[in-house]
């Protein structure tokens, strides 16, 4: 690029800092030059001079809604893919709401070649969107007339990282699930670190990490897919930051090693599996503390471990959150080797809460206030067990080999 048309751009701006122009033509004027000049020379002038340009239009008596002060809109949001320090929530809340648009801003642009640009509103709502996810803490005051199929920002936790041959070549694809069960699959390349905290070493996408994510909804109506996120949380600090998804107890049921499944139930009888996760150790038998995470399209339930928080490090609290159940032993069988119990508490029985998932394809709540145990493992844990013997005990609803569902004794803790 010629030096000069960078220096006569200085130079203007030089003469405008801090003024106010009134005149409606020199305003105008004013602005076509700024967007003549992002447009063509927006990588020579630099970041500080775009911003700045940008910020003499915000002060000047351009004509709203008009053409021209669309186009400026549109010369920030080029700024603002290209430059991750402009706030870009900042302007556009200064450049004024929805009806600063004009009509035709919310129609597709067709080229001479066919192609079709989408409508200037539509790339406001993504630049918005892409804005805070990257400042969360700068709240947007445009409400769009239109959103175009985005939604509002939200955290969404990686539960699976795969991969898959495409063309001979390695594409990695990540699953992440929202709060509320929202569940989309992206190319890992869509998700990447905060550009404010640049760092040189290699993102890597995996399971339990957090992202603030843009989302848009399918064209054909079924589901929605992921445009963008950036980091948020790494598993281990889900303890302690607000994300809209909660921690809670669970008992090691059991470890699938040959597929790197930890089978966990939780206090409600529910199901989880935790998979991937790097770093991650546990052993049948354990507590631990981890984030249930229950799509709304899938019966899968995933559990995202996490180290306890302090206060919730020991045994102790980590079995009074699930919690135990008191029982007393009804009869004991030395031949076919069980004890029978009941609750001593029979009014609160033991019973699986449902996912939506779960009872709209005819699932049923089954409850339970009895049940069987084996008598070798029991008497491992209490040896002088017997009839009329209390006791607390860790108990949730497990499904048999013929698939139904009978309450499980997993530990006796007291």
């Amino acid at each position: 690029m010629d030096e000069s048309i960078v220096k006569q751009m200085q130079d203007l701006h030089a003469m405008c800092a801090g003024e106010t122009i009134a005149d409606a033509g020199v305003s105008d004027h004013y602005a076509s030059v700024v967007c003549k000049a992002i447009g063509q020379h927006m990588e020579d002038m630099g970041s500080v001079l775009c911003r700045q340009l940008l910020a003499d239009v915000l002060r000047m008596n351009v004509q709203r809604p008009s053409s021209i002060y669309t186009a400026i809109l549109a010369m920030a949001i080029k700024v603002a893919k290209r430059y991750p320090e402009f706030h870009f929530i900042t302007f556009l809340n200064m450049w004024g709401g929805a009806d600063a648009l004009r009509e035709e801003d919310y129609q597709p642009v067709r080229l001479k070649d066919g192609d079709v640009i989408p409508p200037i509103a539509d790339r406001v709502v993504r630049a918005m969107l892409t804005a805070q996810i990257v400042r969360m803490d700068e709240k947007p005051a445009f409400v769009p007339k239109q959103w175009f199929g985005y939604r509002p920002v939200t955290c969404m936790i990686v539960t699976k990282v795969t991969k898959t041959e495409v063309g001979r070549r390695p594409v990695y694809f990540a699953q992440l699930v929202s709060p509320d069960g929202i569940e989309v699959t992206a190319e890992t390349h869509s998700l990447h670190t905060n550009p404010l905290t640049p760092s040189d070493k290699r993102h890597y996408v995996n399971v339990g990490q957090v992202y603030n994510v843009v989302l848009r909804d399918k064209r054909d109506g079924d589901g929605c897919r992921l445009v963008d996120g950036v980091l948020a949380l790494q598993a281990m600090q889900l303890q302690t930051l607000q994300t809209g998804f909660s921690c809670i107890s669970g008992y090691v049921d059991s470890i699938d090693r040959q597929h790197g499944h930890i089978h966990i139930y939780d206090g409600q009888s529910r199901h989880f599996v935790s998979s991937g996760q790097p770093f991650v150790s546990a052993g049948e038998g354990q507590f631990v503390r981890f984030v249930p995470v229950i799509p709304k399209r899938n019966g899968f339930k995933t559990a995202i471990i996490v180290p306890p928080s302090a206060g919730e490090n020991t045994v102790a609290s980590l079995t009074a959150a699930f919690p135990p159940r008191r029982i007393r032993i009804t009869s004991i069988n030395t031949v076919k080797q069980y004890a029978a119990w009941q609750l001593v508490d029979a009014s609160v029985p033991i019973k699986e809460t449902l996912t939506d998932y779960q009872t709209s394809h005819g699932e049923t709540p089954v409850s339970f206030t009895s049940g069987f145990m084996d008598l070798g493992r029991a008497k491992q844990q209490v040896p002088d067990i017997g009839i009329g013997r209390e006791m607390d005990a860790i108990i949730y609803l497990r499904r048999g080999v013929d698939k139904q569902k009978r309450p499980y004794v997993a530990c006796i803790v007291s």
